[in-house]
């Protein structure tokens, strides 16, 4: 099972990837479920009903946010667990507008500030990592680890 430095590792190969709806491709495009579902693919990761998660996984959703889809799907595969044990490697589900349907993953602090790193069309349009300041952390809607993780 992969180590919480493996899925940082992993997750920040995306950055400057360029955005693109459902994309699934290292370097060429991404969207913010894609880091998630791709990184648990390059490391193996298996889900709590014991499946191997990967980029091909949740390619029907539409372009514009939808209900709680990213929401359930992370209770569906993942480990839920508080604000209070978020730790590097976590998968963050934030709120766009009121709508729980965008995904992150927290890299942990640099420079002494908590960081993420997520791909999304709003003015950046590619993969970025960045501060979760408070205008990020208060869209926090959920946090979950991949299952088997280890420190």
């Amino acid at each position: 099972m992969p180590t919480r430095q493996q899925i940082v590792d992993a997750a920040l190969a995306y950055e400057g990837t360029p955005f693109s709806h459902q994309g699934r491709e290292k370097g060429r495009y991404i969207d913010c479920v894609g880091i998630p579902l791709l990184v648990a693919g390059e490391l193996g990761v298996i889900d709590i009903e014991g499946q191997p998660m990967h980029g091909d996984m949740y390619k029907t959703y539409g372009p514009d946010p939808a209900g709680q889809l990213v929401l359930e799907c992370c209770q569906r595969h993942l480990i839920q667990k508080s604000l209070q044990q978020l730790a590097p490697g976590d998968v963050l589900v934030m709120r766009v507008e009121s709508l729980p349907c965008h995904a992150a993953i927290y890299i942990g602090e640099r420079h002494g500030a908590p960081h993420i790193v997520h791909a999304y069309s709003g003015g950046i349009n590619k993969g970025v990592v960045h501060e979760l300041d408070y205008r990020w952390r208060r869209r926090i809607a959920a946090v979950f680890e991949f299952p088997g993780v280890e420190d």
